[in-house]
């Protein structure tokens, strides 16, 4: 190349005439494998069907689970809730219910004209029945426990204050059997309420009032009152079986004020029955029949309706018919198979949310790891734990005892021949009163 001034330059040797040489320069030598640093680039349009990403996010393989643990567990889980609900219906199906038969009561002849006699509340001017009315002074300490979001646990509790009163009679009884009178004491059943309750006493357990007793043929003097117990004689076709009858009595509110004697009849039968044509005699007790009877007694009419020969119906296992019952025990496992379903299903769901969706997610409550250019750690919080909190309602009492207005009617001290009460009110302590059993 030739410029206007003389000298010429000539670029392809690489120097130029009349200006200094150029300093050697060491060649640049790259790595085999060139790494860029720049980030990925977005491909916008067109360019995005050529190979360009919209997203950095690496992409999640579906080769396998992620948490082969997590998925043991919950495989483990669906199959022994399958188990559990095959075995169920299983035991459903194979379910035998106690079959309902009829029986007769086993027993020998019973009369209760012979047990049963009537005696008379007694009250004179100077002997005879007490009325008693005791108060109490209740109370209750109740408390409730909470947790507060950091585990900590507090109570609150305040103490329940009430009064209740207990109502009863010491009855003087006088019954007569084969012209020969007949004296004894007893106490009545106990009236317990919130409320005043010795007018009510005072009310049923008159002077002059009838209540049914039992007493033994052989020694009437011996008696039984309130709880009657009598048992039939030994049956000639079924030696060793007898049935006993009972008769309880309490205290329950009629109403406006009132009390009314309540009976209860029941029996521990001896029944004999016949299943798939064998016969068996049994021994039953509890859970029989039952009446009631309001301010009389039920026994008589009791044993006219379930005495000796009558007809009842039983439960018999059909597997072991020597047992039997007023009712079948058991319970056909099927009546739970909707429930077990139902149970099941929940337990595998939270099954499944807690091990991370059956294994392809992080397992609930698993860590997390933050990954970053420096490796920072994730700052360490400090939690300020709560207080112990506990709260009272009151101070703590204890109950206290405290002897309501008893109330004597004239009748004054007992007797000293009052079926043999000591003189001074027949064993109860001076002033006429006796202590609470």
């Amino acid at each position: 190349m030739t410029t206007g001034d003389g000298n010429d330059v000539f670029w392809d040797s690489g120097w130029q005439s009349g200006a200094a040489a150029p300093a050697p320069q060491q060649p640049a030598i790259l790595p085999a494998n060139p790494v860029s640093s720049n980030q990925p680039s977005i491909a916008i349009g067109a360019n995005a069907a050529t190979g360009g990403s919209m997203s950095a996010k690496p992409k999640r393989s579906f080769g396998g689970p992620k948490h082969p643990v997590a998925l043991g567990i919950l495989a483990v889980v669906a199959v022994g809730l399958v188990i559990g609900n095959v075995t169920l219906v299983n035991a459903s199906n194979a379910y035998v219910p106690w079959s309902e038969v009829e029986a007769s009561v086993v027993g020998g002849p019973i009369a209760p004209e012979a047990f049963l006699t009537t005696a008379t509340v007694y009250l004179d001017e100077n002997n005879g029945t007490a009325y008693y009315e005791d108060r109490y002074e209740r109370s209750s300490r109740q408390c409730s426990t909470q947790t507060d979001e950091y585990g900590e646990t507090y109570q609150d509790c305040w103490t329940e204050y009430w009064t209740e009163y207990e109502c009863y009679a010491d009855l003087d009884l006088r019954w007569t059997v084969n012209g020969t009178e007949h004296q004894a004491w007893e106490y009545s059943p106990t009236l317990v309420d919130g409320e005043r309750c010795l007018s009510a006493i005072e009310e049923v357990f008159a002077p002059g009032t009838n209540l049914t007793i039992a007493v033994d043929p052989n020694d009437p003097s011996s008696h039984q009152a309130f709880e009657l117990a009598i048992m039939t004689e030994v049956d000639e076709d079924h030696p060793g079986f007898r049935t006993g009858y009972t008769e309880s009595s309490f205290l329950e509110w009629a109403g406006y004020g009132r009390a009314v004697l309540v009976s209860m009849c029941s029996m521990d039968a001896a029944v004999a029955y016949t299943f798939d044509g064998e016969e068996y005699v049994r021994d039953i007790w509890g859970e029989s029949p039952a009446t009631e009877g309001w301010g009389s007694s039920c026994l008589v009419d009791y044993i006219e309706s379930f005495g000796p020969g009558s007809v009842v119906n039983v439960m018999v296992d059909t597997e072991n018919p020597s047992e039997a019952g007023w009712e079948d025990p058991t319970t056909d496992p099927g009546a739970f198979i909707g429930t077990a379903m139902c149970c099941s299903a929940i337990i595998f769901l939270a099954a499944f949310v807690l091990t991370g969706k059956g294994g392809t997610a992080r397992p609930w409550g698993a860590p997390i790891r933050h990954h970053s250019q420096f490796d920072h750690r994730p700052s360490r919080h400090h939690r300020h734990r709560g207080r112990h909190r506990r709260r009272h309602h009151g101070h703590t009492h204890g109950s206290s005892r405290s002897r309501g207005s008893s109330h004597r009617s004239s009748g004054g001290s007992r007797s000293s021949g009052g079926g043999g009460r000591r003189s001074g009110g027949g064993g109860r302590s001076g002033g006429g009163g006796r202590g609470r059993r």
